[in-house]
């Protein structure tokens, strides 16, 4: 299996835990003008129907994704979305010769990378939700949506600098979600001491 064939995968995983709509239509519309070579199962990302599709679903997500709370629920319900989703992509990464377990071996691994950026996402909001100001809600939703494609482009045309910016990223997205969580734990738990005194 080809490293950088692996490496463009997860990438692609990763982004599609912060952006998937946004990853799946960039990824067609790249197909479409034959920017990139896609695997032959995600052809289907270019066609005219799925590219209005996922369009469509990036605008709404473009707003969604602005308003607090609203964001948080978005992301709730797209937990059940988004890491099938990428472990989908990242499957598709796996050359036809290989063996099926290596397809679902990447798969849950494209699955769980997508995960760190999804929760740290998703933690991330809901903490920034619980401010009266929107402005640092906005920020790091403009913040995702430049970050998207910027990567693209250089999962693209700089692989190797794309997959070591996301593996930072990764890693800064375990910390957080770790801190935010440990963070809601010790909240709750001088809530609970409280309440038995």
């Amino acid at each position: 299996m080809d490293p950088l064939t692996t490496l463009s995968g997860l990438g692609l995983s990763w982004l599609s835990g912060l952006r998937l709509y946004m990853v799946l239509f960039l990824a067609g519309m790249a197909d479409l003008m034959n920017w990139v070579n896609l695997p032959a199962g995600m052809h289907l990302l270019s066609s005219p129907y799925v590219l209005v599709a996922t369009g469509l679903m990036v605008l709404i997500e473009f707003f969604a994704d602005k308003v607090p709370w609203v964001d948080s629920t978005w992301d709730t319900v797209h937990t059940f979305i988004r890491l099938p989703v990428a472990g989908w992509i990242a499957a598709q990464f796996v050359p036809e010769g290989d063996s099926t377990s290596v397809q679902y071996a990447l798969g849950i691994l494209g699955g769980t990378v997508a995960a760190t950026s999804h929760f740290a996402k998703a933690s991330a909001r809901a903490t920034v939700n619980a401010s009266p100001e929107p402005f640092s809600n906005w920020a790091l939703s403009l913040f995702e949506d430049l970050l998207t494609p910027t990567l693209l482009y250089l999962l693209h045309q700089y692989p190797y600098v794309a997959a070591s910016i996301i593996g930072v990223l990764v890693l800064i997205c375990v910390l957080v979600i770790v801190l935010l969580w440990k963070m809601v734990r010790r909240i709750f738990g001088v809530g609970r001491r409280k309440a038995a005194v």
